[in-house]
């Protein structure tokens, strides 16, 4: 029994390309000085805008589509990651790799979503960019950019704990690097009797401490800091900070086809959710809405 699956009328998260953002409209607009052509809000809001569409229209309509395929000619033409399907089988052809070529014609709308379906998803959606590093002051950004995985300040009393960063900052050279903790030995009059205190700090696994005391540091610990701390001259040598990871929530995905930045990409909502491959791929997903919805349009069935 075939299973006739119905997909809505409206796409909820809906996608599109980067340069699929051009207000045609508007740009005639900007180019208008006279006065006669400014005031004629017919002209420009009415009649241009249905022929090639405005900054709200969606990303099918001519002024768009003229404007992408321009913008983005290299990565659709010679790029293999990204190029549209016709010119892949074109970049097959000039390097003599053979490949079945069912040579389909499609619609231009649904030749333009199979193009960009058709790049692969980690390229289309992008990466979170996982950058934990900002350390420094830097006067030329904003100060709420500053610094923003350097936690709290620890001392000789702050307990670390095992897999949890911290940041060490060298005065000399004013370098800042970071360390993972590991669980450590009780091998030393400190450790010995934080374990006495703290039971529940001892690895079973391991058989050592998987939390301890910042002021236990050996130089055992390989990390790299040139002698074993002097905590009297401490605060002249380096300083400690607890590393703060990059809330990726806060950020728009790297290395991505799809535009987060454009308001019709109403996935943007999603692009951190990490469901979201099942969800664009699933049997049902997003993928086959977009292609099914493009059909029905096609034949009037929308």
């Amino acid at each position: 029994m075939k299973v006739l699956n119905y997909f809505p009328n409206d796409i909820v998260y809906n996608i599109n390309k980067i340069n699929e953002d051009f207000d045609y409209t508007g740009t005639l607009k900007s180019y208008a000085f006279m006065p006669s052509l400014i005031d004629q809000t017919n002209l420009f809001d009415y009649f241009f805008s249905y022929i090639a569409g405005d900054e709200s229209s969606n990303s099918n309509e001519f002024g768009k589509r003229v404007y992408e395929k321009i913008a983005n000619f290299t990565s659709n033409i010679s790029d293999l990651d990204t190029s549209n399907i016709n010119e892949l089988y074109s970049i097959y052809k000039n390097i003599g790799y053979q490949s079945k070529n069912y040579e389909l014609n499609f619609p231009s709308n649904l030749q333009r979503l199979l193009d960009l379906l058709s790049i692969k998803y980690d390229k289309l959606i992008g990466m979170d960019t996982g950058y934990n590093y900002n350390y420094k002051n830097n006067d030329l950004i904003n100060n709420t950019q500053a610094q923003t995985n350097l936690g709290q300040e620890l001392t000789q009393d702050s307990i670390i704990y095992s897999g949890q960063n911290i940041v060490i900052n060298q005065h000399f050279q004013n370098i800042f690097y970071t360390i993972t903790p590991t669980p450590v030995s009780i091998n030393n009059q400190t450790l010995s009797a934080y374990a006495d205190n703290n039971p529940g700090a001892i690895d079973s696994i391991f058989g050592g401490l998987s939390a301890y005391p910042l002021s236990a540091y050996s130089n055992n610990w390989n990390w790299g800091l040139p002698e074993d701390v002097d905590w009297e001259e401490h605060n002249d040598q380096q300083d400690f900070f607890l590393q703060v990871p990059t809330n990726v929530k806060n950020l728009n995905k790297i290395e991505n086809t799809v535009d987060w930045s454009n308001f019709l990409t109403t996935l943007s909502s999603l692009q951190h959710d990490p469901d979201l491959y099942n969800l664009f791929n699933k049997q049902g997903g997003l993928m086959e809405q977009y292609i099914e919805n493009e059909l029905r349009k096609g034949v009037g069935l929308l």
